[in-house]
């Protein structure tokens, strides 16, 4: 059996982060999986390849069955994604292709439109149940058992602004010990936090090495820095010599593993910081101490830290300002929340804040989930909103 799996170019790419291209991660643990069951496979990241959903590309592409997912791994934990763009894409594969399987978490909203007969959504969206569902025959194996299949993909098309060199995603676990209610981490990863077996990740730095890759994002919610495994894996990682980064609670986070993450080539922690106030949305906040103590002992290991920002529309906009010059951390990102909800590019207009934001992002679409340094960051907001005061 012929099977092509596909990352689409949705806007919402167009819209996001200039300074980083992921490979699709999922679908190179499932592109492994279905060439162990016999099958040939074909990635097409049209996102890093630049191929629009709209693309003609499509009407020609032949296989016995496609699998295209609304959203790579790296993006599953974001709750609003506008899937409209994807069906002139799904309407010429339908043409062309006997079965279309759509995936990913907001697959589901493709429910409410009248899909062509080839076409199956697939939820939950793992990878083993994507291969039972091609496959006809229910398979059970973790997905974190599973080597990617990175030979699928060509690896120069990817990075990550803020670790240079030649660049690979990487996860080794699934899960996170946080309920926030803005992500849907409850779709993207069933069960319990688990975590990937010695001898896979092994195997896998061993196949990055041989591919010359030189700098690992992990993409794990919640990297495991409080546990065992994490002692073993930074002793294993800091074999390989590889420059890499990872995202984690600041709540997990001590002087000790700060230290132990730097001895091992980590270069950048990222945090997500939320807001520097008390917040009931927001319930993972530290105190604006802890966070400054956090960012101090990251500096002194010379480890760069980025915080991940939420504004709240109870919150004042330039104390919060204040407060992530205070907190330090050397990038800073920052996203609306308005109404209980996030928005990839907002367009609520009922909030002096909101319409900052929507504003700004409509003069620079690539500022939706930008990275730069914290003092830039607090510099072109501080002159927008004064900006924007003075044209209203």
């Amino acid at each position: 059996m012929r099977v092509t799996l596909i990352n689409p170019k949705l806007d919402y790419r167009r819209l996001g982060s200039p300074n980083r291209v992921f490979q699709p991660l999922d679908l190179l643990i499932l592109s492994s999986l279905l060439v162990e069951h016999g099958c040939k496979t074909q990635v097409i990241d049209a996102n890093a390849q630049g191929i629009s959903c709209s693309s003609g590309y499509w009407s020609s592409l032949t296989a016995d069955a496609v699998v295209l997912t609304t959203a790579s791994l790296d993006r599953w934990q974001c709750p609003v994604v506008d899937v409209r763009p994807l069906l002139p894409m799904i309407y010429q594969l339908a043409h062309t292709v006997s079965r279309v399987y759509l995936i990913g978490p907001h697959a589901k909203q493709l429910a409410k439109i009248d899909l062509p007969d080839e076409c199956e959504i697939i939820a939950p969206p793992s990878e083993p149940e994507v291969l039972s569902r091609i496959m006809s025959r229910k398979l059970r194996k973790d997905p974190l058992s599973i080597v990617p299949d990175y030979a699928a993909v060509d690896m120069s098309k990817y990075s990550f602004a803020l670790l240079p060199g030649k660049f690979s995603l990487m996860e080794v676990s699934r899960g996170c010990g946080a309920s926030c209610f803005f992500c849907n981490k409850r779709v993207m990863y069933a069960g319990n936090h688990r975590y990937k077996p010695r001898d896979t990740y092994l195997k896998e730095f061993a196949q990055l090495q041989r591919r010359r890759v030189q700098t690992i994002y992990f993409i794990d919610l919640d990297f495991p820095v409080s546990t065992t495994y994490f002692d073993v894996l930074v002793k294993d990682i800091a074999d390989y010599n590889f420059s890499w980064t990872i995202q984690v609670r600041a709540s997990l986070l001590t002087e000790a593993i700060l230290e132990k993450l730097s001895r091992a080539g980590c270069k950048l922690v990222q945090i997500g910081i939320e807001t520097p106030y008390k917040n009931a949305k927001l319930p993972k906040t530290l105190s604006l101490r802890s966070y400054c103590s956090l960012i101090d002992a990251a500096r002194k290991y010379e480890v760069e830290t980025l915080g991940f920002y939420i504004y709240s529309d109870e919150e004042k906009f330039f104390p919060f300002l204040d407060h992530m010059l205070r907190i330090g951390s050397t990038y800073a990102s920052i996203l609306p929340l308005v109404n209980y909800h996030i928005f990839e590019a907002p367009t609520t207009r009922n909030l002096i804040a909101a319409r900052l934001l929507t504003l700004l992002y409509s003069l620079r679409p690539s500022f939706i989930y930008y990275i730069a340094r914290t003092k830039d960051v607090v510099f072109w907001f501080r002159n927008l909103w004064r900006n924007f005061l003075q044209i209203q």
